[in-house]
């Protein structure tokens, strides 16, 4: 059987890119993409951010998080678009990434899946409201019991980090 070195798995709500000296790829919100090549680092990039720091793609194992820097002069106040659903732009975006082996029989491929940094999940019995600084939406969240297995809904929060 041929089988892909990487298969990176995007589970976040914006798109994401994928770079390096050998690796130029798009990867949508809520999708994943094959990579084959001869490359082991690979960096990541939100429209909007500059690129990640270097991701040794050889150590199997790793959970971390991706800090992504909003690009110069693109602070505050922007339009949304469709890779970056928010009308206030974080000076910082985090995201979630986990290196691992696929299971059986698929064992010689290695998944990278980026997931969103913080999950809310209200276990109240009343429904909660946030927002994020600087941001005009209120998210409302209802409890955990009322919404239906079929029906869940993920939201994907970036908070924005106060300058020290």
């Amino acid at each position: 059987m041929v089988y892909p070195k990487y298969v990176l798995v995007n589970k976040t709500g914006v798109d994401v890119s994928c770079g390096g000296p050998e690796l130029s790829q798009e990867v949508a919100k809520h999708s994943s993409v094959y990579l084959s090549g001869k490359f082991e680092k690979v960096r990541f990039r939100v429209d909007g951010y500059t690129w990640s720091q270097d991701m040794d793609l050889k150590t199997i194992g790793v959970s971390g998080e991706l800090t992504l820097s909003i690009e110069p002069g693109k602070a505050g106040l922007r339009k949304a678009t469709a890779s970056v659903p928010y009308k206030f732009a974080p000076e910082k975006l985090q995201l979630g990434v986990k290196i691992q082996t696929c299971s059986a029989p698929y064992q010689q491929c290695t998944k990278i899946e980026i997931v969103p940094r913080f999950v809310v999940v209200n276990q109240l019995n009343f429904p909660i409201v946030l927002r994020q600084t600087g941001s005009e939406k209120l998210q409302v969240f209802r409890p955990h019991t009322e919404v239906e297995e079929e029906k869940k809904e993920t939201v994907d929060l970036s908070w924005v980090f106060e300058k020290n």
